[in-house]
């Protein structure tokens, strides 16, 4: 079998042919043996820089000295079976325009291993090229693969194990004519970076391209990353998963899209590890495909431009958990869009935190919608200016349980016309709003803040949602302003219906000059007020020194600053 490359060169009317290079095959004739041993070849000589090395007659070649031929073919013909094993010490150098064909055939098998060792190749790694085989690449050792062009597993169909692992365990795609990945182009393949190993290439990385694709990738370990160059396109129109955990990293130079077209399933799971993109992440861009975003066990995603889930269409689930897991949006344009045309959730809970430095749409275009839950102590999504819920499609914004939503301002049902935008602030629920200073002491004043929908802003009033308006102050929430960042916010806090107890235990009292400290114990929910006067006999007013605290189950404190001679505290619930 022989390979040739012709190009050729159009000038005006005359046509001129090169003759390219043609490479002689040459078939590895041993069971499991060392490379540069002639007679484990069927020409009774090593191959050389003008051939073409083949692996398929289920031997294993082992490479431990320096190498170079024109191109190297795995398991190339049907049912074949072959292995090339590069150790600590060999480099295997792959220096024509013949792809190195991993497979290639139906029912092929092809293993490449570099242990230790390094594999270099000027053109395409590829494997099932024509028909479904089965390729396995490992990189362990500190061994090295690099590659001019791009790497594409499971071209045809097919399925394929691709793992970097250990520290020094490299794998690197040049520009060259095309310096993208695939995992899973058509076919069922996975990718493991493990244990510090590092992948990296100069273009896009597909991950599920086409349509019956399913590729499936685990980053995890520290030092563990791959770096895309460009886009990365997590289910395409296929199916993908990456998991990104344990001190993990992936980084995309580009915009991140899930499910981008049509059947497109993209899952991004970020449990413990880092994923950080410099362009947009966005899900659902030409099609109706379907996306989950998952952020756990203090996992971290950046973005430096905005995040959009169901963008044209489709549907997107969005899920922060967790005390030190976050998702930050910054950049040229800091947007979170839940639900822009298409319908998708936000789950924030348990302590996880979304910041994003300009606006939140939920349920943005018509025919969109989106939901929100922020739940939790330490919950929330603080964001740099405006909150739409529901601007010109629906939006459902529940914030309860301790959770947290801050904004620069709100505006609910934006488009009046829909009446589609709801807020709902349930027991234990906080909703801040910027006040410029204006401290805002009632709920009147607290609403006069929002941009747009006062009615359709409810609260729980023990048996149904009710309108805010009807809440009480003191006996359903507690407003009270604070600063974050250099700016005023105007907070306001439901919460439950408490059973109080006859009196408030273990309530004490120390002095540290000038201020008295007063310490008691507290029921969750309920809502204190901090009372002193100077005489107990001749002063029959109680005055209120510190309103609106809010109850914790525990010992809580309060403070105050006082110059009196004698000073006499309270604590009672409003």
């Amino acid at each position: 079998m022989r390979h040739s490359n012709c190009k050729l060169a159009l000038t005006g009317a005359v046509v001129l042919s090169l003759a390219g290079f043609a490479s002689a095959d040459v078939n590895w004739a041993g069971a499991t043996g060392n490379w540069n041993i002639a007679s484990n070849w069927e020409s009774n000589s090593v191959p050389g820089s003008a051939d073409t090395a083949v692996v398929e007659n289920g031997g294993t070649a082992i490479v431990s000295d320096a190498q170079t031929v024109w191109g190297v073919h795995i398991g190339y013909v049907a049912g074949s079976d072959g292995t090339v094993q590069v150790d600590s010490g060999g480099t295997l150098t792959s220096s024509g325009t013949n792809y190195i064909h991993m497979a290639r055939y139906a029912g092929a098998s092809a293993t490449l291993t570099v242990d230790g060792g390094s594999f270099v190749s000027d053109s395409v790694i590829i494997s099932s090229w024509s028909a479904a085989g089965n390729a396995t690449i490992t990189v362990a050792n500190g061994g090295t693969i690099t590659s001019a062009d791009s790497i594409s597993l499971g071209y045809i169909g097919g399925t394929g194990a691709f793992t970097i692992d250990g520290s020094g365990s490299t794998v690197s795609v040049s520009e060259g004519l095309n310096g993208d990945v695939y995992i899973g182009r058509t076919g069922i393949v996975t990718l493991d970076i493990t244990n510090g190993g590092l992948l990296t290439n100069a273009d896009d990385g597909f991950v599920g391209a086409k349509a019956g694709a399913l590729g499936t990738i685990t980053v995890a370990g520290a030092d563990s990353a791959w770096e895309v160059g460009d886009i990365l396109y997590l289910g395409r129109d296929g199916a993908a998963t990456l998991t990104i955990e344990d001190g993990g990293l992936v980084r995309v130079g580009g915009k991140l899209h899930l499910a981008r077209d049509d059947g497109g399933e993209g899952t991004l799971n970020v449990n413990g590890g880092s994923f950080v993109s410099d362009g947009l992440i966005i899900s659902s861009e030409l099609g109706s495909g379907s996306a989950t975003i998952s952020v756990s066990n203090g996992g971290t995603i950046t973005s430096a431009d905005s995040i959009s889930l169901g963008f044209a269409d489709g549907t997107g689930a969005f899920t922060i958990d967790g005390s030190g897991s976050t998702a930050s949006v910054t950049g040229l344009n800091g947007d979170v869009y839940i639900g822009r045309y298409g319908n998708a959730t936000l789950d924030i809970s348990n302590g996880g935190l979304l910041t994003n430095t300009d606006d939140g749409f939920v349920g943005a275009k018509l025919g969109g919608s989106g939901t929100i839950t922020v739940a939790g102590t330490g919950s929330a999504w603080k964001l740099g200016d405006i909150l739409y819920v529901g601007r010109d499609g629906a939006g459902t914004l529940t914030i309860e349980n301790g959770g947290l939503v801050q904004a620069g301002r709100l505006a609910i049902d934006y488009d009046v016309a829909n009446d589609d935008g709801e807020v709902r602030v349930g027991p234990g629920g906080m909703l801040a709003i910027a006040d410029g200073g204006s401290a805002a002491n009632n709920i009147g004043a607290f609403l006069a803040l929002l941009t747009d929908g006062t009615d359709n802003m409810v609260y729980w009033n023990g048996s149904a949602w009710d309108d805010i308006r009807n809440a009480t102050q003191g006996t359903d929430y507690a407003l009270d302003q604070y600063s974050d960042g250099g700016t005023s916010y105007s907070r306001v806090t439901f919460v439950d219906a408490v059973v109080i107890p006859d009196e408030i235990e273990d309530v004490a009292l120390t002095f540290e000059d000038p201020n008295a400290i007063i310490s008691w114990t507290a029921i969750a929910n309920a809502i204190y007020v901090l009372q002193s006067k100077e005489d107990l006999v001749y002063d029959p007013v109680w005055s209120n020194v510190v309103t609106g605290i809010v109850g914790v189950d525990g010992t809580m404190s309060t403070t105050s600053s006082t110059t009196a001679a004698t000073s006499f505290y309270r604590i009672i619930v409003e």
